[in-house]
């Protein structure tokens, strides 16, 4: 059964640019559809086209059917219960204090009785693993607990489909691993319709029955997944397929027309061993140098902050030296203190004990972009910038929006050139690279490498292993109050298992001390690129 047909759909905020051009595709009821697409290609326009309640103001034609009815016909009531949908930022979702009145408050509002909600909710919080802290206040629940709780909170309404715009973006890795294993398990148990963005592609892309494309707009692809990567491979979308794809698809060489390639570390595993590739060359350091400066930029020594007197506390014991021009990375669980640490940094928030220096002028990229913005257009918000920054971050079409308009990579990206008027020596950035695409986080990575040249200091918070690992000098875990196994990149890397690079655990093993994809085209075994 279509649970979805959309016939030429076409969407423009205002009449000069159209977000959505001419699409047309259709969902069968069970399936999970992967949205792929760069930062601002449409995929945050097109799922709103699928939920009448958050449809936003515009030019809108073409079709959209709901179960063979036009979607503006299905009465509210319906459309509110059998559509779910996820928001990136689990914040703007939540709107009690408790997590038990969140699950209820839908129910609440559609005048479920007692006795059905009382069951819902036992029984949903009994499948997600909710019981531990169902009467927990939802300030207390990591990033993670906050989106399964507002998943289980949809569930109560009995959907049909669930809509989800990048949903793991705030997520740690194990987190985003967890969160996506439960949406797959939804799907299979429950036959819920899923329609994802995700710019997790590693987790993600198995998952998937079909993919669909957008591009500027315009849909340039919908079909099965695992077919599908032909396509990407040969439209030279590369930054679409999850790694285990592209390294697969480069040292096979194209001699295989119809070579459909691994999608899990797992099967890549078995690729590589079926295929027998094996290390060959020389080691050439690629990640964790050290930049030779020993003039220190951060300095704290046994710091320790709790927000209030009676709470434990978030930092403790906690001693970190960057030098001047450095790159550091931090990681870490949801929670942990990661944005506490930054802000105290940045004098936010001042510790109880121990000592915090900084030598030089600091500038701090929150984690909601929005909060940085206070002109009505793009235009405004960089007058006075450099046309060549401008560029580089391509925000040059969109000067004449306004900056909540913009889709949240382009926010982000916005954000960072804001944060460089200032002309930092110290950049405190709180996950810089949530909602950019492939393409953005490389123009970020070359920005960061000419800072570094420039003598500026840049210290990163993220859930982007892959991004710091291509990007800083040193890492460290940020776990129980304190920063644990601080190393050199590569080290670092090297050493864990679950905060690693795919390619790291693709390749343990069976190719010798691997962290970067790079790194396996140039000395794997017979590729030679």
């Amino acid at each position: 059964m279509e649970l979805f047909t959309i016939k030429d759909l076409s969407f423009a905020y205002s009449r000069e640019e159209l977000a959505l051009e001419d699409c047309s595709l259709s969902v069968q009821e069970g399936e999970l559809v992967l949205l792929l697409g760069s930062s601002g290609s449409g995929k945050t326009t097109f799922l709103k086209q699928l939920k009448p309640q958050l449809t936003p103001s515009g030019y809108r034609k073409g079709e959209v059917l709901y179960c063979g009815m036009p979607l503006s016909q299905v009465p509210a009531e319906q459309s509110a219960m059998e559509i779910g949908y996820l928001f990136q930022n689990p914040e703007h979702q939540i709107v009690t204090d408790k997590v038990w009145h969140e699950m209820a408050f839908g129910m609440e509002n559609r005048g479920f009785c007692q006795r059905e909600m009382e069951l819902k909710m036992g029984e949903i919080s009994s499948y997600f693993g909710i019981q531990e802290w169902f009467h927990s206040r939802v300030e207390e629940l990591s990033g993670g607990q906050k989106q399964i709780l507002n998943l289980a909170a949809i569930l109560t309404m009995g959907p049909k489909v669930i809509l989800l715009d990048e949903p793991t973006s705030q997520l740690d890795p194990i987190a985003t691993r967890r969160f996506l294993q439960m949406l797959r398990q939804i799907k299979e148990e429950l036959g819920i319709t899923i329609l994802l963005s995700e710019h997790h592609i590693e987790e993600v892309f198995h998952m998937a029955d079909k993919i669909a494309v957008l591009e500027q707009g315009k849909l340039t692809y919908f079909g099965a997944a695992r077919e599908g990567t032909q396509t990407l491979w040969q439209q030279n979308r590369q930054d679409l397929l999850p790694v285990s794809a592209r390294v697969a698809f480069s040292l096979n060489s194209g001699q295989k027309e119809k070579f459909l390639p691994p999608l899990t570390v797992g099967e890549a595993r078995r690729w590589l061993q079926k295929n027998e590739f094996t290390y060959s060359g020389s080691r050439q350091e690629t990640v964790g140098q050290a930049n030779g400066k020993k003039e220190w930029a951060i300095y704290l020594r046994e710091v320790y902050f709790r927000y209030e007197r009676q709470e434990p506390d978030v930092l403790q014991h906690l001693s970190l030296k960057v030098s001047q021009g450095e790159c550091f990375g931090i990681l870490g669980g949801n929670g942990t203190g990661k944005t506490t640490l930054l802000r105290l940094l940045g004098g936010d928030v001042k510790p109880y004990a121990g000592k915090v220096k900084k030598n030089g002028v600091t500038a701090y990229l929150p984690q909601n972009p929005q909060s940085m913005f206070s002109r009505e257009s793009v235009e405004e918000e960089l007058e006075g910038m450099e046309p060549e920054r401008m560029t580089q971050f391509h925000m040059t079409p969109l000067m004449s929006r306004h900056p909540y308009d913009l889709s949240g990579g382009e926010q982000q990206r916005l954000a960072l050139l804001l944060l460089l008027k200032r002309e930092p020596d110290i950049l405190l950035l709180d996950e810089p690279t949530k909602g950019l695409d492939e393409e953005a986080k490389q123009a970020l990575q070359v920005l960061f490498a000419e800072l570094q040249r420039e003598g500026k200091t840049i210290l990163i918070v993220s859930h982007d292993v892959e991004f710091v690992a291509q990007c800083t000098d040193r890492c460290g875990l940020l776990f129980d109050g304190q920063l644990m196994g601080t190393a050199p990149t590569r080290e670092f890397f090297l050493t864990n298992q679950f905060y690693t690079t795919s390619l790291r655990r693709m390749t343990k093993g069976i190719l010798k001390d691997m962290v970067l994809e790079k790194e396996v085209l140039v000395y794997g075994g017979n590729a030679v690129l």
